[in-house]
């Protein structure tokens, strides 16, 4: 059976793409430059209850569906149009391994070093 998006394609996101680069003391710094931007289909599901440190905490974590991209990788990060950052926390899925469609999971980034 073909699959569908389970919804509209009405979230638009940035793609931010990793950029590495050596310090002079050997380790590496992680940056991200703003890639092309692309519509999805974006579910969120009312987050995830945590228990850290004796503190409930609430993650917001979403199902991202759109068109294959494979620019799109697990070390991206993703800025919505109100400038949250998302984290992907999946491997991205090439849905049916046809290129056509990818299916991930993200988890907003906040409170955090971006």
């Amino acid at each position: 059976m073909a699959y569908s998006f389970p919804q509209r394609l009405n979230t638009l996101f940035l793609l931010m793409l990793p950029t590495t680069k050596r310090t002079e003391y050997g380790t590496l710094e992680v940056g991200y430059t703003q890639g092309n931007g692309f519509w999805a289909c974006k579910r969120t599901f009312g987050g995830t209850e945590e228990v850290v440190n004796g503190v409930t905490v609430i993650k917001n974590t979403a199902v991202v569906d759109c068109y294959f991209n494979d620019k799109i990788t697990a070390n991206c990060r993703l800025k919505d149009k109100e400038g949250r950052l998302w984290r992907i926390i999946t491997e991205p899925e090439n849905i049916n391994g046809e290129n056509k469609y990818m299916q991930f999971k993200i988890e907003i980034i906040e409170g955090v070093n971006k």
